[in-house]
């Protein structure tokens, strides 16, 4: 018997009380009082639908209920990459304190992984945080590509200046998520939660930034969560950000926030404005579902912004 079909019979023998199934509109609240037992910021029902009813992917979120006790959840969504090809990004992967050390997060993301199959996506994708990625990490054919730094700046952006970097890689070959208008509108203008703003130097150069006040800190954090720009264009791209951060500041914000790969010409050049490594870190964690496209774990051919996140 395959290694990975006796780890499944060990692990279920250890669940046999417990169901996992697709979850429906009457387990939103359930599924919110799961999430705000876990995380300091905290959710309303709003966001169950935004992000799994109103998504304009394929979206689906996997309950574990052992008996009429939520233990634990797992989503996914189905978003296109710039190779052409479909791949599911993972979210809210939450196991419920009592039901730890029992394996559950497996039979979660088999579910989860079963879903992205059905679209014949190449591979799972996740941005957790240091707990999330441990988790993952311990399921079979998961592994942790890199770290994604969150650089923060805390004063007025350095001037404007040449950068000339050596990339391994042009813009074109980079691998990224793609967008449209109507996922952006979904994910800027319809989220429940945080208000963005669009900030335009001309047709096909702008930012997106997001605006939100840290309940514990009673603080104004600015993120730069996305933009679009040739990025092999050091002086523009240094403009845009630099606009950006001075529109931040005018609403007197004072710890701005951005994601710039290290083996990217972004990152140097956000760091000649003043940006800097902050103890914020998530990690990139991947489990490739097609062979073909084994490029994908390779962390160094990626572009990633924090809007790729769902919690910016």
């Amino acid at each position: 018997m395959p290694e990975n079909d006796v780890f499944r019979e060990y692990i279920q023998s250890m669940n046999r009380d417990v169901i996992v199934r697709p979850a429906v509109t009457d387990d939103a609240k359930a599924f919110i009082n799961l999430m705000n037992r876990h995380f300091r910021r905290q959710k309303t029902d709003a966001y169950f639908f935004w992000q799994f009813i109103d998504n304009p992917c394929p979206a689906r979120l996997y309950l574990a209920w052992h008996q009429n006790t939520l233990a634990g959840c797992f989503g996914v969504m189905i978003r296109q990459l710039n190779r052409g090809v479909p791949c599911g990004f993972t979210v809210d992967l939450v196991v419920d304190y009592p039901f730890r050390n029992q394996g559950l997060p497996f039979l979660l993301e088999e579910s989860a992984a079963d879903f992205a199959n059905r679209y014949k996506a190449v591979a799972l994708i996740a941005l957790p945080n240091e707990t999330g990625c441990k988790a993952l990490v311990r399921m079979p054919d998961w592994k942790c590509l890199g770290a994604v730094p969150t650089l923060e700046l805390d004063k007025p952006p350095s001037s404007v200046c040449p950068c000339k970097v050596n990339s391994a890689l042009s813009q074109a070959e980079q691998i990224k998520f793609m967008s449209d208008e109507t996922y952006r509108e979904w994910r800027f203008n319809h989220n429940p939660f945080y208000r963005y703003e669009r900030i335009v130097l001309d047709s096909s150069t702008y930012s997106v930034t997001k605006l939100f006040t840290d309940p514990a800190a009673r603080r104004k954090i600015g993120d730069i969560v996305d933009f679009s720009c040739d990025s092999e264009n050091s002086l523009r791209l240094q403009e845009l950000f630099r606009m950006s951060v001075q529109r931040l500041q005018g609403y007197e914000i004072k710890q701005i926030t951005t994601w710039a790969l290290p083996h990217t010409v972004i990152y140097q050049n956000v760091l000649a404005l003043g940006f800097r490594a902050s103890f914020q870190t998530r990690y990139f964690c991947a489990k490739i579902l097609n062979s073909s496209f084994a490029e994908l774990d390779q962390f160094d051919r990626w572009h990633l912004v924090q809007a790729d996140s769902e919690v910016y």
